[in-house]
């Protein structure tokens, strides 16, 4: 990505290797998505990176804006909004403020909707170095293996129109480069 921070997806965007998106491990970020919800109760993922050996969604549960990390397959972590999402066009907000201090470390989840907070919570854990070699990001759905098991549609798919997704992220991450290849080569 040299250096960049911020990317905008759009419905469609699916299976975007790791390398082909901002970095959200090991760092604050933020996740803004455009969206123009039904009357009814919208469901599914607005955002999923990862499958269930380690990511993270953002997805609709009944209007209820969930964020799901899972920790390489060992433990979940959820945060879910306060209430339901309206109908009409909204920006809804991820916030994760990273506590920092080295790789694999919590952080703070809030989200906001047209500014107002509507829901937080933590996450004690966060993937460190690689949430998959072969899942990818996906806007609109989670394509292959899901990061969480229990989606309120198949695979995820959103019933409310996503305009776009911009995810920024903080300028300071605390990647290891090599952590990865250590991690491969301890285990052989």
């Amino acid at each position: 990505m040299f250096g960049r921070t911020t990317m905008t997806l759009h419905p469609g965007m699916t299976r975007l290797n790791e390398n082909a998106v901002p970095n959200v491990k090991n760092t604050s970020f933020t996740v803004a998505c455009r969206l123009d919800l039904p009357a009814e109760p919208a469901d599914g993922v607005l955002v999923a990176q990862g499958g269930g050996f380690g990511g993270w969604t953002l997805y609709l549960d009944a209007g209820t804006p969930v964020y799901v990390h899972n920790f390489v397959g060992l433990e979940s972590f959820t945060v879910r909004g306060d209430r339901a999402l309206g109908p009409g066009e909204q920006v809804l907000v991820l916030r994760f403020d990273y506590d920092g201090g080295g790789a694999g470390r919590g952080g703070d989840v809030r989200f906001l909707l047209d500014g107002a907070e509507v829901g937080k919570g933590r996450v004690e854990r966060t993937v460190p170095a690689l949430f998959s070699f072969d899942e990818g990001l996906d806007v609109g759905l989670d394509s292959l293996d899901p990061v969480v098991p229990d989606y309120p549609t198949a695979q995820g798919r959103s019933t409310g129109t996503i305009r776009d997704v911009v995810i920024d992220v903080a300028p300071d991450p605390e990647h290891d480069p090599d952590l990865v290849v250590r991690a491969r080569y301890r285990k052989q």
